[in-house]
């Protein structure tokens, strides 16, 4: 089925009015993972439009979340099966009953290390039998999946695919425009509790550290709630300027300066607490100006602080993932990250990338914690 908002004044009457330029997004399950998603391409790739819908497709890991995005109103359209348009029919409307060029299977076999292999092999052979075909047929379930011949999966590779350096470069991308953000407002909010007194600072102190203990996915649904395209803020963006930051790469900077911000500001309030009072006032006297006395003998420093957490807050960004997946998706060489390359590629059965992409991903993040650790104030010279 091809489901639109409830409240979507879209004409979707055939698969190619998926190409109007008003069609801006359409969830779709990845097809190397999620059936919903192979069968879809497939019809499209029929009619020869997925090159055109792809470009639009915002790939899920199941359909329930094809199903929330279209709900929420975050995509124009998606592709789901029948059954699901009744989990939320006072959200979402079907435009389209689309036929499927292949018939739609449930592959059943018996696992290598099952507890209890003669009873699997005992319901094998009861769903094989005419018995159970019946009851099959009884649910709309036309006939068993016959055994196929057993495939050795292809020798492992440490060769990333294009799709996988292009994960990695937008991942460093968004981890270090979000991390060069952050260092700023993270010095700036560091040196205001440090050196100011006003009601209700601890509880600054508190809000903003909290997506340093929040789960992922809560930051993530505030930020829908926040800039979706019915968020209060995010829905008058869209309908003031045309600005949608939902799936896409600026979403994701958007998360990973809210992730960062706290292993920013948290460092730089001890450091700029740690610098010596008599010193800031010695300069004052000197006759230094207040700004001059922030750069010339307050930073210098702090400084150190400063740079460790600058560089955990960008590991940080580059390891998002739950906050990452709801916000901007996972849509190939726009919003995909090395997070989500690597969940995608476990799904899909493509260990040879995850290895690689996990490797990467962990090389860098030790790298960025030696770097923090010999930063950190306090450290103890060699001796």
């Amino acid at each position: 089925m091809l489901i639109v908002p409830s409240d979507s004044t879209l004409t979707l009457s055939k698969l190619a009015d998926l190409k109007k330029a008003d069609v801006k997004k359409v969830a779709i399950g990845n097809p190397a993972s999620v059936p919903v998603g192979a069968y879809t391409q497939a019809t499209l790739e029929a009619a020869h439009l997925w090159k055109a819908v792809s470009a639009k497709a915002v790939n899920t890991q199941n359909v329930r979340q094809s199903l929330d995005y279209v709900a929420r109103g975050e995509v124009d359209a998606g592709f789901v099966y029948g059954t699901d348009t009744y989990v939320m029919k006072d959200k979402v409307k079907t435009a389209l009953e689309v036929p499927t060029q292949t018939p739609i299977l449930y592959p059943l076999a018996i696992t290598k290390d099952a507890a209890q292999p003669e009873e699997a092999r005992r319901f094998q052979a009861f769903i094989l039998a005419p018995e159970g075909q019946e009851v099959l047929a009884r649910y709309f379930l036309q006939e068993a999946l016959r055994r196929q011949p057993r495939h050795d999966p292809p020798a492992v590779t440490l060769i990333m695919d294009s799709a996988a350096w292009t994960a990695l470069l937008l991942s460093l991308k968004v981890a270090g425009l979000a991390t060069a953000i952050d260092l700023v407002l993270g010095v700036a909010v560091g040196w205001l509790l440090a050196r100011k007194r006003f009601p209700g600072r601890e509880l600054l102190d508190t809000v903003l550290t909290l997506p340093m203990v929040m789960p992922p996915t809560v930051l993530g649904y505030y930020l829908l709630v926040v800039i979706g395209r019915r968020g209060w803020l995010g829905g008058w963006l869209n309908s003031t300027f045309g600005i949608n930051l939902i799936f896409t790469w600026q979403g994701c900077r958007h998360r990973g300066i809210r992730c960062g911000l706290p292993l920013i500001f948290k460092p730089a309030r001890a450091a700029f607490e740690s610098v010596d009072g008599q010193l800031e006032q010695a300069a004052r006297v000197l006759g230094l100006k207040e700004a001059a006395v922030f750069f010339r003998v307050t930073l210098p420093m702090a400084w150190r602080g400063i740079l460790a957490g600058l560089l955990l807050a960008f590991a940080r960004a580059l390891g998002e993932f739950g906050a990452t997946l709801m916000v901007a998706g996972s849509i190939p060489g726009k919003t995909q990250t090395l997070s989500i390359a690597i969940y995608e590629a476990v799904q899909a059965g493509q260990d040879d990338t995850a290895n690689m992409l996990v490797l990467v991903t962990s090389v860098v993040c030790i790298a960025v914690l030696l770097s923090a650790g010999k930063l950190a104030p306090g450290q103890l010279s060699r001796r």
